[in-house]
């Protein structure tokens, strides 16, 4: 079981014009994570947040999920989330007055059998989404990554896509490949 709360402050980047415009968040949120009986468990986060430019966003998100192997750990459940800004006719980035998405998800990861530093992790996600008014819509994401890892040294391959308008605004999807190498200190 674990609670904490947060402060975050960041600027939105989600395209080079916006980031020039220098608009900044601050937020202040809440994990929460509690493991029922050593296989259910309830991840929560949520967060409410001030931007320069005199908005205000609020933000939830809620995951169900259920362990359904340890080696390979497979897990699988529900996620919800919800998402408002106080001024949705903002035009310069996905601010809407009414945001939801809810989505079944299977995670699968491993380290593969070659060797216990190499790894696997799949997350795949599918759902429906709701943008103010609009009709409901699928959603879908996945992410792969395939790498090696050591005490001090990760490095890996790293593969996304997603339609998930909270992600990418709405009416986008996006594919993305990282190679990344990581120290750890």
């Amino acid at each position: 079981r674990s609670f904490a709360l947060t402060y975050t402050r960041d600027i939105l980047n989600f395209t080079s014009g916006l980031m020039g415009k220098n608009i900044r968040s601050n937020d202040y949120g809440y994990i929460t994570h509690i493991l029922l009986d050593g296989k259910t468990g309830i991840y929560s986060q949520g967060s409410m947040g001030s931007l320069t430019d005199q908005n205000d966003r609020y933000q939830i998100f809620g995951s169900l999920y259920r362990i359904l192997k340890n080696v390979p750990m497979i897990k699988s459940g529900v996620n919800f989330s919800a998402l408002h800004f106080s001024d949705s006719l903002n035009k310069q980035y996905f601010s809407p007055d009414r945001y939801f998405n809810t989505e079944c998800f299977v995670d699968f990861s491993s380290p593969l059998p070659a060797t216990s530093k190499t790894f696997l992790q799949i997350q795949a996600a599918s759902g429906i989404q709701k943008i103010n008014k609009m009709r409901w819509e699928r959603s879908a994401r996945i992410q792969a990554d395939i790498g090696i890892r050591s005490k001090r040294l990760e490095s890996g391959l790293r593969y996304q896509y997603s339609n998930v308008a909270s992600n990418s605004g709405s009416g986008y999807s996006y594919h993305w490949t990282t190679i990344y190498l990581m120290y750890k200190w």
